[in-house]
């Protein structure tokens, strides 16, 4: 019970800080280095005999204060889908209270003993996601009593640990990120002085993560390249425009050439259902992903109706794009995009996107005067009976002038 109790305090002492006045100060930093088999800058996933090598995460801490918490949350990830894994460092390190065993403390550092320093707390450890693929984050952070960290240099604190899996074949020229990460409640990078008062370290690389390159002995690859839909938006109303319209979805390889696709494979798909582009152009290549691009051209009425026929709400779609290269090589490839469909609009009879006064008009004239079909037709069944008469005009009048309920659909 009294660790369930001070493990609260700890929670709400780290939640408080983050909405304190922040103050930015350039000698309050944080950095991360990468070190693999005793080297830098370069991870070697796997040695010459195919065993992987262990690698860490160099976490570096500049303060010109004492310090009397931090909070640091970290987003490690691929852009290309590498896997990895956590290695296990128990043996030398162990957080108090804690299953945590990947991550150490620097012996001989400023936060070496850390639970010392942060008296309170320790060092805590949350973990989210945390399976090696994708995006995994780790909250870092600390709560002192009477001690602190004291002021120092930059200087090697504390390390991540993990190694590639020797199960997943991944690129050459892979990289591997490691960034900032809003963790709530406890935020961003956050320092505390003894006193409450909080900072925001400086961030000692780039905006979008700092990232390593890695090497890979193997000679099967997996390509999983950026998918670029446009629009990024896409109105199910356009299905039924007297004007064509198309879609283009550009795919960026970070392996091969647009031209090493065999094209019989390739295709663009929602769950089953499969198709087939209209062109498939080789262009300039994306932003980050060194090799030619392949555009494909689709006919948006194809794509809207391919899904379910109609959409009545705003929905995220996958535009998933599949396909192999050879070269020599079998290469898979297998990515993705969201595009966002904005659905049709319930009593809007006349197409444009606005239920009002129009649309009677437009049902009126349809039924009584040899008006044209409104298109698509369920738009005008404003109340979703399943067929346009004129007690869907009559129910649009109520919902427009009396305060009647708004238009269904079938």
């Amino acid at each position: 019970m009294f660790f369930r109790i001070n493990q609260l305090i700890i929670i709400l002492t780290l939640a408080a800080a983050v909405f304190m006045p922040h103050g930015l100060m350039a000698a309050n930093s944080v950095d991360i280095e990468m070190t693999c088999d005793g080297q830098h800058d370069t991870i070697w996933v796997f040695d010459e005999a195919g065993n992987p090598v262990p690698s860490t995460f160099d976490i570096l801490i500049e303060n010109d204060v004492g310090l009397g918490g931090i909070s640091l949350g970290f987003k490690i990830w691929t852009p290309r889908q590498a896997a990895w894994e956590y290695r296990d460092v128990s043996d030398s390190f162990a957080l108090p209270i804690s299953e945590i065993n990947y991550l150490s403390v620097v012996p001989g550092s400023r936060l070496d003993p850390h639970n010392e320093i942060f008296d309170m707390t320790g060092l805590m450890v949350n973990e989210y996601s945390m399976d090696g693929l994708d995006h995994d984050t780790i909250l870092i952070g600390g709560v002192s009593l009477f001690g602190e960290l004291p002021p120092g240099p930059l200087q090697h604190m504390m390390s991540i640990h993990f190694k590639a899996t020797t199960n997943e074949p991944i690129c050459p020229s892979q990289l591997i990120c490691i960034d900032s990460a809003f963790v709530p409640p406890a935020g961003n990078f956050v320092f505390t002085d003894a006193g409450g008062n909080t900072f925001i370290p400086e961030v000692l690389w780039e905006d979008g993560g700092k990232c390593w390159p890695v090497i890979d002995n193997y000679n099967y690859y997996f390509n999983n390249g950026k998918v670029i839909v446009e629009p990024d938006t896409i109105y199910a109303r356009d299905a039924y425009s007297a004007e064509p319209e198309t879609v283009t979805v550009t795919v960026g390889f970070s392996c091969y050439e647009a031209e090493d696709i065999i094209d019989s494979t390739v295709r663009i798909r929602d769950y089953d259902y499969s198709l087939a582009p209209l062109s498939m152009t080789s262009v300039d290549p994306i932003t980050d992903y060194s090799n030619s691009a392949l555009q494909m051209t689709f006919d948006m009425t194809d794509l809207i109706l391919a899904y379910d026929n109609l959409f009545w709400a705003p929905t995220w779609r996958l535009i998933n794009v599949t396909g192999a290269f050879y070269d020599g090589r079998y290469m898979g490839m297998d990515t993705y995009d969201h595009v966002l469909f904005i659905g049709l609009t319930p009593g809007d009879a006349n197409g444009d996107d606005i239920t009002n006064v129009g649309d009677v008009v437009k049902i009126v004239a349809y039924l009584e005067r040899g008006g044209s079909v409104p298109v698509p037709w369920e738009c005008a069944d404003a109340d979703g009976n399943g067929s346009v008469q004129m007690a869907d005009a009559v129910y649009l009048i109520n919902y427009i002038f009396r305060h009647g309920p708004p238009p269904t659909h079938p």
